[in-house]
């Protein structure tokens, strides 16, 4: 009997975590229309250090990249598979 009374509990918090992943997607919607490539770029140009890139001022619309080098061997590679800049320049075009 308690082993039934276990499954029950199990269940009952395995439907809760399902209940909040639906609400997470639900508030995540807008961020669900973006490629993941620009999520990921936001993501390396926002918390990297502002002597390797920053986002261009007043506007935030752009971004600058103040050293190629430090750029391709520290911070490309944290969220990709390689550290090669020309490549990321080309998946950046695609965006366009």
């Amino acid at each position: 009997m308690s082993h039934s009374s276990n499954n029950s509990s199990n269940n009952s918090n395995h439907n809760e975590v399902r209940g909040s992943q639906r609400r997470r997607k639900e508030t995540n919607s807008d961020d669900d229309n973006q490629p993941l490539f620009l999520k990921k770029c936001y993501h390396m140009i926002s918390t990297c250090d502002p002597e390797i890139a920053s986002w261009s001022e007043p506007d935030g619309q752009s971004f600058l990249i103040y050293d190629v080098n430090r750029f391709s061997s520290d911070i490309i590679p944290t969220v990709y598979k390689h550290n090669k800049f020309a490549s990321f320049v080309r998946q950046l075009n695609f965006c366009k």
